[in-house]
């Protein structure tokens, strides 16, 4: 109820924030398993805040060490360091595959990671990365839309044009409806390969 609370405010005033990551700060440091911690304002809003984020990540270090063999804590963390620290994030994600391979949240937290680097600055490594990362979520997925609308833009931006033409308008052609941002996606692609 508090976390409810202060998360509320949290948005507009500070101190509600400093409030709000404090309660955060506790479960993170004594129960990191509990299944609301990554979707908490407040942690997310950490990020925007360097006092704030250093207390963050030092607790999560706490946890992520190297023998940590526990997939919900690496996953956890990862949402607390992907606005921050991307290929940290990556890197704990990727820790967790290789303990749980054929775990579907996973492998889509990690194209989700890819994506939104693709937002700022990236190199071609990254690039290649959220391409290949993509291309085995379709592969898994095949039918779901947003993912085939994301697969088409990366395909576009690494270069692959037949391979974004086709999913692009595999998406066009989907029965399932796809919502509008999936729609203009698709036809940007389309629009940018013409």
């Amino acid at each position: 109820a508090l976390i409810g609370y202060y998360g509320q405010h949290a948005i507009w005033k500070k101190a509600a924030r400093v409030k709000a990551f404090g309660l955060a700060l506790w479960l993170i440091q004594h129960h990191p398993t509990h299944p609301e911690l990554p979707y908490f304002p407040c942690v997310a809003s950490a990020s925007e805040y360097d006092d704030l984020y250093e207390i963050g990540r030092s607790a999560w270090l706490e946890h992520v060490h190297d023998d940590c063999a526990d997939v919900t804590i690496l996953s956890h963390a990862s949402k607390f360091f992907l606005l921050r620290d991307n290929e940290f994030a990556v890197s704990l994600i990727e820790r967790a595959r290789k303990i749980e391979p054929a775990n579907q949240i996973l492998l889509e937290d990690l194209a989700f990671v890819y994506h939104l680097g693709l937002i700022r600055e990236y190199d071609q490594s990254w690039l290649q990365r959220a391409f290949e990362v993509h291309k085995e979520l379709v592969a898994s997925k095949p039918n779901d839309v947003k993912y085939l609308a994301e697969f088409a833009t990366i395909s576009l931006k690494a270069g692959e044009y037949a391979l974004a033409r086709e999913t692009a308008e595999a998406v066009l052609r989907s029965s399932k409806a796809p919502n509008l941002a999936e729609i203009h996606e698709a036809h940007s692609v389309l629009g940018l390969l013409y």
